[in-house]
């Protein structure tokens, strides 16, 4: 009988959350990936997705409130607590959102590294304040 040797692939949440200079659909490695798994992670309203309320994060809530994103402890918990849960396979080492008025942006800039690899990276985006929506739990 052949010995079959499988790779131990790691994916993640498995929708191109993040477009690149190439597009949605463009090749990513795999430190692209798992910023987009943070990005949709962070920015998904706890209770939006149909069939997985749980997933999501609460940061929406904060963006929302006036002076909430200047209270860094609360935003780090709320945000390394959701991608804990959701993107075991990353390891966060430092996370910055901050609002840029001048271009109505919600920046996030995120030091991660994928557990099995030691080298971290440093990634950013900006994301228009006016597509942050705040989705009800009763969906209204």
């Amino acid at each position: 009988m052949a010995h079959v040797v499988t790779k131990k692939e790691r994916r993640g949440l498995a929708l191109p959350a993040l477009r690149t200079a190439g597009g949605y659909f463009a090749s990513k490695n795999r430190y692209d990936t798992a910023f987009g798994d943070i990005v949709r992670t962070l920015m998904t309203p706890i209770g939006s997705v149909p069939g997985k309320r749980n997933f999501g994060c609460a940061l929406h809530r904060l963006v929302m409130e006036p002076g909430m994103l200047n209270r860094k402890p609360y935003v780090n918990y709320v945000c390394s607590d959701a991608l804990q849960k959701w993107c075991p396979h990353i390891v966060l080492h430092d996370l910055r959102i901050t609002v840029v008025t001048a271009r109505k942006t919600l920046q996030i800039k995120v030091v991660f590294r994928l557990v099995d690899d030691s080298s971290p990276v440093e990634m950013m985006t900006e994301i228009p304040i006016d597509s942050v929506k705040v989705v009800s739990l009763t969906g209204s």
